[in-house]
């Protein structure tokens, strides 16, 4: 049985009347093995007629997904129907007239434990962040990442959710023995993995849900729905829950046709969602450092993308203030001093860093009167209009970033539709000029894919000289 198979050991209930299935539920929790021990676990297979539960002129038909009880609240045969249904699970039985369990429950209860909410958030997420980057500077993804999630475990519940593809994506999650570790759990199933995240993020817990750029979308609808819930939770006041993190890798720019397609970020960018945040490091001290910060933020959907295969590695002196505002002017690539540069390069992810940076070194080389600023954008949300997102730049600062005059190009790992979309009503117009991942409509190598998005180098050195041979007024 596939049940059987995964390790656990499946008891189901179809054709258990209610005490049968009683039994069975209570067998099943007496043999259960806590999360963690060796050996299999007990699962439960429900297999009930639709509706089980609901009134009997209801049950097993179509109208328990409608809302036969319109209006309980002003019509009395619908309230008193609709009382004798939740009296029917009698509730006095469990519970006191305050809520609470009866004394006889509680010997089964798990002791109380605060509410995540009830706890203040941790401090230090950027002190801390900081420090993990700093530590891994100069170091491969297939190292810093395993260690950030490493040092997770070790600081309380923790799992990471993979559909299969750890080893793929260079997540060594395995003990000294060679073993995998009990917090890291792979099965083949993007949905699967989801629900199992949500269910332990509801439960107080943090988890990471680390899994391929192409096939993350297939849990788009799932991830909505859980914002949806969220979204509810934060309206009636309820304690906020630990972040869903996703890390997405293996990224379409080093993947086959069939493995191409960054747009789980396009579409929950196109939501507005406020809680979002979808972080573009630019190399892998930078992805240490935003995992170890969206695994320590509370109430937060935060979507990593980062490429496993990047070894290109940048001066780390801004990321403080890319991981308090999600954006920063590179130093140690602009011109200083006052007014505006002749042309603006803005990286949003690593590989779009590392051509970026090339291009920025070879133009001050060999355009060495051009004066240049170099933008990093380390999570999108920076580039919302101005309240529309809490990163959204304010309109001072968007300026100060961007210029009022001179041409910008952008590259970002996704779809250029996700720029121009968060940008808005305050978009640059001909000025800018954004580069990302474009579908090429058939198998291409990795060389072909950059030259056809205009991400290799000769086409970006034309692209730059074009630009800044141009008069500086460009006409709206």
């Amino acid at each position: 049985m596939p049940l059987t198979g995964l390790g656990h050991r499946p008891v189901y209930s179809d054709g258990l009347d209610i005490g049968q299935l009683r039994q069975a539920v209570a067998e099943a929790l007496d043999t259960a093995q806590p999360l963690g021990v060796p050996g299999l676990s007990s699962v439960l297979v429900l297999t009930l007629d639709k509706g089980h539960g609901a009134p009997a002129p209801l049950a097993g038909t179509p109208a328990v997904h409608k809302t036969p009880l319109r209006n309980p609240a002003d019509l009395p045969a619908e309230f008193d129907a609709l009382a004798d249904w939740l009296a029917s699970y009698q509730p006095a039985q469990l519970l006191t007239s305050s809520g609470r369990p009866r004394p006889h429950l509680l010997p089964a209860l798990p002791p109380p434990r605060p509410e995540p909410g009830c706890l203040p958030a941790p401090r230090g997420c950027v002190a801390a962040s900081a420090q993990v980057a700093a530590h891994a500077a100069g170091r491969p993804f297939a190292q810093v990442v395993p260690e950030v999630l490493r040092a997770r475990a070790e600081q309380g519940p923790f799992r990471v959710f993979s559909p299969d593809e750890l080893a793929s994506n260079r997540l060594d999650l395995t003990d000294e023995h060679g073993c995998p570790v009990p917090w890291a759990v792979e099965v083949l199933s993007e949905e699967l993995c989801h629900a199992w995240a949500q269910g332990y993020t509801e439960t107080g817990r943090h988890a990471l849900v680390a899994t391929y750029e192409a096939f993350a979308p297939i849990t788009l609808s799932l991830i909505q729905q859980q914002l949806k819930h969220r979204s509810v939770r934060r309206h009636a006041g309820l304690a906020p829950l630990p972040s869903l993190v996703y890390l997405l890798t293996s990224l379409g720019w080093h993947n086959t046709f069939t493995h191409q397609n960054p747009s789980l970020t396009t579409a929950l960018l196109a939501d507005g969602d406020p809680t979002l945040h979808v972080l573009t490091p630019a190399d892998p001290g930078r992805t240490a450092a935003a995992l170890t910060f969206a695994l320590r933020k509370l109430d937060r959907c935060t979507i990593v993308v980062a490429d496993k295969h990047t070894a290109v590695h940048h001066p780390l002196e801004t990321l403080d203030e890319e991981l308090r505002h999600g954006i920063a002017i590179w130093p140690h690539l602009t011109h200083p001093g006052p007014g505006e540069p002749d042309l603006i390069l803005v990286s949003a992810g690593d590989l779009p860093a590392e051509a970026l940076t090339n291009l920025a070194r070879r133009l001050r080389t060999e355009r060495p009167g051009l004066r240049l600023r170099y933008v990093h954008v380390h999570d999108l949300t920076a580039l919302a209009e101005d309240g529309a997102r809490p990163l959204a730049l304010a309109e001072d600062a968007f300026a100060r970033h961007f210029g009022t005059r001179a041409p910008i190009v952008l590259a970002t790992s996704g779809h250029p539709a996700d720029i121009h979309a968060l940008i808005g009503r305050r978009h640059p117009g001909p000025r800018l000029t954004v580069l990302g991942y474009r579908d090429p409509g058939r198998p291409v190598s990795q060389e072909h894919l950059r030259q056809f998005c205009g991400l290799d180098e000769t086409g970006l050195w034309q692209l730059a000289t074009t630009l800044t041979d141009l008069p500086k007024e460009i006409p709206a």
